[in-house]
């Protein structure tokens, strides 16, 4: 699957509402709205247009993460969307079916339950065990050297 970047600044909202506003009067293909819905299915909250700048999905120049989330979740208000000829519709069949995977479910599951705490605490927490582990084995390695060093 491949979503191409969209770059966010002052203009992204008027070019949109232009766009939308001229594929509903022009009655041809919706692409410009259709992908406003599926930029408003995959953006409820800012930690969602973090994690799509992070994948290179969104260049966010406007400013706050909660500007751009708010901007997306406004694009398609009063506008009339069409369920027939979705642009992304197998875009969002192949997720859907992706999802739908039980390895797929088991992986999201198990990562939530199972890490979902932060990851330096884990870093320092290996390397502990590995000093201690280290020390352990130094206090053997000279346990052993004394007994036969006595022995002698």
């Amino acid at each position: 699957m491949y979503i191409p970047t969209l770059t966010v600044d002052n203009d992204t909202e008027r070019i949109f509402r232009n766009l939308i506003a001229y594929e509903e009067i022009n009655h041809g293909p919706s692409i410009v709205m259709d992908y406003a819905r599926l930029m408003d299915c995959l953006i409820n909250y800012a930690d969602d247009v973090a994690l799509l700048c992070d994948a290179g999905i969104i260049d966010n120049r406007l400013g706050t993460k909660e500007e751009v989330a708010n901007m997306i979740n406004k694009l398609n208000d009063y506008v009339h969307l069409s369920a027939a000829n979705f642009y992304y519709s197998q875009l969002f069949l192949d997720v859907d079916k992706h999802c739908s995977r039980l390895l797929n479910r088991c992986k999201v599951k198990l990562r939530q339950t199972y890490f979902q705490i932060p990851w330096d605490w884990v870093l320092i927490s290996i390397a502990a065990a590995t000093i201690l582990l280290i020390l352990g084995l130094l206090q053997t390695m000279f346990s052993v050297l004394a007994y036969f060093k006595g022995a002698n």
